[in-house]
């Protein structure tokens, strides 16, 4: 056998192996991962006081619609902090007027970003520590909810005894190229890295965070070194699950596709600079890390097709 039939040998087998994982991942993904819409959760009580915090840059054209909904809502003991992280768009005057217009909400704006932070998680730090609610739930400034989502997904955390409860939602259709690069890079995400299924074995290091739906405990995030651990992690989201995995906290997902929705990204080139900012977090930023497993997923990924296509070849068997 040459090399060359050598290597097609290996390529078929790791194709093969790496979609038989995917699809053996789905099915306990499917199996692991509870759905809030099709639960009959009982309502704690009293209900827990909480605080939504919503820091914004630049949001000038997402946040008003998306923050109406979140204002719709009737959740009891509702308290909600609009945070402006030196926006140049208009962002800080459509947050003054949506807390002006709502007593549960207010506005807080952020003039400088001090050395060794990054703008978002330094919003997120200002707003957690401006707020009062026993709950806190981190959101992005573009998400939309349904009535219930945030009385379903608290009593579902409250239910479960959970310190810290990532909710998966709905992500809109926008176009056919965009939408399969945005399944390919979640399918990832969910499947290799995070593995929410496995949130609740104990000697499990799965971990998740959701950067639309990080809902959690104050006192369990007390019991952290909090934000300022996070102070220059690009993927703050998920590095807020295992932050909150490490040190112990009882964490676990749900899937919100009726009640929790928005456009991840609207355009090729956000999903590529999401992409870059996920993946150069797990390689530790280092360029040839981030050639070499963008290379090796992507040969993974078309594998179906190109080694039947070269399996076709007599003279490369």
């Amino acid at each position: 056998m040459t090399a060359l039939a050598i290597t097609l040998a290996a390529y078929v087998a790791a194709g093969l192996a790496y979609w038989l994982w995917q699809a053996q991942a789905a099915v306990r993904l499917r199996r692991g991962v509870e759905k809030l819409g099709s639960l009959d959760l009982p309502a704690p009580g009293p209900w827990p006081t909480l605080s939504v915090i919503v820091p914004a840059c630049n949001e000038a054209d997402k946040i008003a619609p998306a923050a109406e909904t979140l204002l719709a809502l009737d959740y009891p003991g509702l308290e909600i902090v609009f945070v402006d992280d030196r926006s140049t768009n208009g962002t800080g005057a459509i947050i003054d007027r949506l807390a002006a217009g709502d007593p549960r909400a207010r506005a807080i704006h952020v003039a400088e970003l001090p050395d060794g932070w990054l703008g978002k998680v330094h919003a997120l730090d200002v707003g957690v520590r401006a707020s009062t609610g026993e709950l806190l739930l981190l959101t992005d400034a573009d998400v939309h909810f349904r009535p219930g989502a945030l009385r379903r997904a608290v009593a579902f955390a409250e239910s479960r005894g959970l310190d810290f409860l990532a909710v998966l939602p709905r992500l809109w259709a926008t176009s056919l190229l965009l939408d399969s690069l945005i399944a390919a890079f979640i399918r990832q995400f969910l499947l290799l890295t995070t593995r929410p299924w496995a949130l609740s074995r104990p000697r499990s290091r799965a971990f998740i965070g959701v950067g639309a739906f990080n809902l959690l405990r104050r006192s369990a995030l007390e019991a952290t070194p909090g934000l300022q651990w996070l102070r220059m992690e690009v993927a703050d989201d998920a590095g807020l699950g295992l932050m909150m995995r490490r040190w112990h906290r009882r964490c676990g997902a749900a899937a919100a596709f009726e009640h929790v929705g928005l456009h991840w990204h609207r355009t090729v080139g956000e999903a590529f600079r999401a992409a870059e900012k996920g993946w150069s977090t797990v390689c530790g930023f280092s360029l040839a890390r981030s050639a070499a497993l963008a290379g090796l997923m992507l040969a993974l990924e078309v594998s179906p097709v190109v080694a039947p296509a070269l399996l076709a070849f007599p003279s490369l068997r």
